[in-house]
């Protein structure tokens, strides 16, 4: 025969009861606190456009020096490439 293990029973869940304050401040109601956090987002979204804004200018502008700096590099190396071929005939 299995042997049975008695359980006990599980205690009754607990009941909040609201807190209750002599504050004079009253609670905002949800509609401000949803449009002030909605303010907030559009705050955060205003600076990371921003941000990305200006990290897209200076991105562009290292591309086009890199750019310019590449072509200078090959029309050198092309060059002297065209140099040794004079040379070698």
């Amino acid at each position: 025969m299995a042997s049975t293990v008695p359980t006990e029973p599980s205690p009754p869940p607990a009941t909040q009861c609201p807190v209750l304050s002599n504050s004079r401040e009253q609670p905002s109601p949800p509609q401000s606190s949803t449009s002030s956090a909605s303010a907030s987002q559009r705050d955060v979204k205003q600076y990371v456009d921003d941000a990305l804004g200006h990290l897209r200018l200076e991105l562009s502008a290292k591309i086009e020096t890199h750019y310019h700096d590449l072509n200078a590099k090959l029309d050198d190396i092309i060059v002297k490439l065209g140099a040794r071929k004079d040379v070698s005939q």
